[in-house]
């Protein structure tokens, strides 16, 4: 009943005629089911059609149907269990052959050996000495380390931000691993691994402030292993550090390639050329929405843009703003558990009191202070 009572509601709010309506109801709650109620910022009880309407309405009745194509053509919808897949897929498809490269070269063979690499001790002993942290909540460390049976759960945590007193009992297990192991292995972490579930410019990773310096989580990261030195779990000539990202934009993986090189010659703990940025799933320049390849809906995001939109220093990044997202990603995205500000401002900004509009797809926005910081999967 409540789902047949949106569809008459959306149905009044476009306008539709009955033929239209029983053309598109089908499609919309097909969709609705399988992906869009899931959202988890949804309030209680709301489910996506009944959304729809509700965000429609605020559009003039002329600008309805071109928002109505929008959302139709170009939404796509991560939901949780596709993060699943690409959480389960990262230590087979990214994680694995890394570790099984440096083996191969331990043992002076073939890197398509693949049985005798992974049935060797170096192979056990290198994936032993790999660190797994994750960078945000959106990481699902749990998923993985239960996905993940070959990995100690004295290897895993799930925050990079993590304490002396942690990271030196991880430091003792590791060295009392090897010791059973009777090799006579390095008792230091060789691979570091830093989970994410998604970049849409890559500067939340890392970027340079305005006075030149640093910040970033891969900033934080290293100014963490550069504190922990005393605890001697790393060693920074031979530490190998790995950004696994679940999803990314092809323009936050050309961001960070062409960045890394400069932090590592200026600032990063460990030896220059030693971190690599991966990923699972590339969302390629086709998936975003280019300012000129779409008229109406150009007209529509700025007819509905305001400047009293941008209420963080980081907004303001340009002339365009976030119209087109922070960055001008210009993504139609949605992931289950929020949207990513790097979307199109009308998918996940809620307004102020000077343009107040509901979005679709609410986004929780992590920080609240007027900096220029993104948050996470959520939007970097």
């Amino acid at each position: 009943m409540q789902d047949a009572l949106a569809q008459r509601i959306l149905a009044a709010v476009m306008g539709w005629k009955e033929d239209r309506l029983l053309a598109e109801q089908d499609v919309l709650q097909t969709l609705a089911q399988y992906k869009y109620d899931s959202y988890e910022q949804f309030e209680p009880g709301v489910k996506f059609v009944e959304s729809l309407a509700v965000w429609l309405c605020q559009f003039e009745q002329t600008d309805r149907e071109s928002a109505y194509k929008f959302i139709r053509g170009h939404l796509v919808f991560i939901s949780s269990t596709e993060m699943g897949h690409l959480v389960r897929s990262v230590y087979p498809d990214q994680i694995r052959p890394i570790v099984r490269r440096v083996a191969a070269e331990t043992l002076k063979c073939s890197p398509f050996a693949l049985r005798r690499i992974e049935s060797s001790s170096a192979f056990k002993l290198l994936l032993r000495r790999s660190l797994f942290l994750g960078l945000s909540d959106g990481a699902r460390i749990d998923l993985f380390r239960r996905s993940t049976e070959e990995l100690d759960n004295e290897q895993v945590h799930a925050a990079y931000e993590i304490s002396d007193e942690k990271l030196g009992d991880m430091g003792h297990e590791l060295s009392d691993a090897l010791a059973d192991a009777n090799e006579g292995a390095s008792s230091t972490f060789r691979f570091l691994f830093l989970l994410d579930d998604f970049a849409g410019t890559g500067t939340t990773m890392l970027r340079r402030k305005p006075d030149g310096s640093w910040t970033g989580r891969l900033k934080k990261v290293s100014d963490r292993l550069h504190k922990a030195a005393q605890l001697k779990v790393f060693d920074r000539a031979s530490l190998d550090v790995h950004v696994c990202l679940y999803v990314a934009t092809r323009q936050a993986i050309e961001y960070l390639d062409t960045l890394l090189p400069e932090f590592e010659q200026n600032g990063a703990v460990w030896e220059p050329g030693r971190c690599r940025v991966h990923f699972v799933q590339e969302l390629g320049p086709a998936t975003a929405i280019q300012e000129g390849a779409d008229p109406d809906l150009d007209a529509l995001l700025q007819k509905y843009y305001s400047k009293a939109l941008e209420d963080r220093v980081s907004y303001k990044v340009g002339a365009s703003g976030i119209r087109y997202g922070y960055g001008g990603c210009g993504l139609p995205l949605v992931i289950h558990h929020n949207t990513p500000n790097n979307s199109l401002f009308v998918l996940w900004k809620s307004g102020n009191e000077k343009h107040a509009f509901t979005p679709l797809f609410p986004r929780f926005e992590r920080h609240r202070r007027l900096v220029e910081d993104d948050s996470d999967a959520s939007g970097n």
